[in-house]
């Protein structure tokens, strides 16, 4: 360990001598990493199914070379052709979901198809930079009075349960520092860093190291793989910044009360909570043939495009003490990255809006957006779920949810955020076995999609309210 007084030293000095004394440590004891060897018997492919067929094959081929007999051998050439089929059918319908998930060639803003690796960096690099630099329009925001409060040390307990709760072997940021360093260097390291923690605490200024990052970007199995607007970034930060969000994230978490109506990214609330939420009001809705209608809200690029003023603005109108806001507006001070893809590494750009995908701290942020702004409009629960961006609003009356559809237009919408007018849709569950409506659910004067089935949260929700669609869906992508 780097053992000088922290106190007295720049943030940029303290990082920079401890990250160069461990990455020369490592490569002097472990040499560098060329990637993880992929083991013949992959998972994704070794499975129950064909292991048992591998075993039966060898039990036929013992019997057939203790015994020597002819019937045995020709049970085994048998039992062989089976274990072999079943291995080559199971590899090619892995590789047919690999080929799904794994694509390098990408299209530009005109739809022609880029083979070569410059064209295609510079096409992730165009493409990032706009949507990471450009906001939707949004109105003037009032002015939010701060808040005063405590600032109390960062404790060795706070950090000790901040690198208990970070995974080990993750894809690191450019810094090459992992979480499972910490681990390793225990109560010394876990000193140390409460050291630099409580330094940072006190001038406000992380590690330029740790404004860095890199983009990955991940299909997201839905629209044409060669379009980069069917991909989600997701942001390789420095693991230590991982740590310090989370400390953040667990003094912040006291301070606010989310309503309980979100439940994307808050503790012991889940998808499944949603998920059965619906299907029970489904469910009842169809017992007593009532019509039901729900309105999946999509908002584009949510937490790309998240107006940062807009979270200084939601924190300080939660009344979280400013010392805590300047920290996190450290944190997106002077940020770049760069894109990092099949076809290599992309030139570094600022990025100047949103919160950072992949990062600890940042559905808590959005969620405290949510939390702001729509507070006031929220359904009681089950007639209004939130996950995250993924937002659904039920009522019997297509009339009641056209006005609270409204709502949530004006209170998105002028402040930053954007609703999808192709992607939000409408599922209507006609169950008084009545003609239908035909109701249409209005959006800027453009009727919304009208759906027979709808993919919630990974769950195929249907408007006859049965699960067959779903159980079909789960057994049909059960490879991705």
């Amino acid at each position: 360990m780097v053992t000088y007084e922290i106190n007295n030293i720049n943030v940029n000095t303290i990082w920079n001598k401890f990250e160069q004394k461990c990455i020369k440590e490592a490569k002097a004891s472990l040499g560098i990493s060329k990637g993880q060897f992929r083991n013949i018997k992959d998972p994704a492919w070794w499975n129950d199914e064909v292991k048992n067929a591998v075993s039966i094959k060898k039990k036929h081929f013992k019997v057939w070379q203790g015994s020597g007999r002819e019937e045995d051998q020709n049970e085994y050439i048998r039992v062989n052709k089976e274990a072999k089929l079943k291995v080559a059918q199971t590899k090619q319908r892995n590789g047919a979901t690999l080929d799904i998930k794994i694509n390098k060639y990408i299209k530009d803003e005109f739809g022609h198809l880029l083979t070569s690796n410059s064209s295609i960096n510079k096409r992730w690099y165009q493409y990032y930079r706009e949507l990471l630099s450009e906001e939707f329009p949004s109105q003037p925001l009032e002015k939010q009075p701060n808040t005063s409060g405590p600032l109390q040390a960062i404790s060795v307990a706070e950090v000790t349960q901040a690198i208990k709760r970070m995974k080990k072997n993750k894809a690191t940021g450019p810094d090459s520092v992992p979480a499972d360093l910490w681990k390793l260097l225990g109560p010394v390291g876990v000193h140390w860093l409460a050291k630099l923690f409580n330094h940072i605490l006190h001038t406000h200024a992380i590690p330029d190291a740790w404004r860095r990052s890199y983009i990955i970007p991940f299909y997201k199995n839905k629209g044409d793989i060669s379009d980069c607007n069917n991909y989600r970034g997701v942001k390789l930060t420095s693991h230590t910044l991982k740590i310090w969000e989370r400390i953040l994230h667990n003094r912040l978490h006291q301070l606010v009360t989310i309503s309980e109506q979100q439940h994307g990214f808050t503790r012991s609330k889940s998808t499944t909570d949603d998920i059965q939420t619906i299907r029970i009001i489904m469910e009842k809705h169809r017992l007593n043939c009532e019509d039901l209608h729900l309105v999946f809200i999509d908002l584009e690029k949510a937490l790309d495009r998240v107006p940062r003023k807009l979270v200084w603005h939601a924190m300080r109108a939660q009344c979280i003490p400013e010392h805590y806001i300047v920290l996190v507006q450290d944190m997106y001070d002077r940020v770049t990255t760069q894109v990092k893809s099949m076809a290599g590494l992309s030139k570094p750009f600022a990025v100047n809006v949103g919160v950072h995908q992949g990062s600890t701290l940042s559905p808590f942020l959005f969620n405290l957006v949510m939390n702001h702004l729509t507070k006031d409009i929220q359904s009681p629960v089950p007639w209004c779920l939130l996950y995250a961006d993924d937002i659904v609003l039920m009522d019997k009356n297509p009339k009641e949810l056209q006005d609270t559809l409204q709502k949530w237009r004006l209170a998105l919408e002028t402040n930053g955020l954007r609703i999808s007018r192709s992607k939000t849709e409408h599922l209507e569950c006609n169950f008084s076995d009545s003609q239908s409506s035909g109701a249409a659910i209005m959006l800027d004067a453009q009727p919304l999609p009208k759906v027979q089935k709808f993919n919630y949260l990974g769950s195929m929700l249907t408007t006859t309210a049965t699960v067959d669609e779903d159980v079909t869906h789960r057994v049909n992508t059960a490879w991705l």
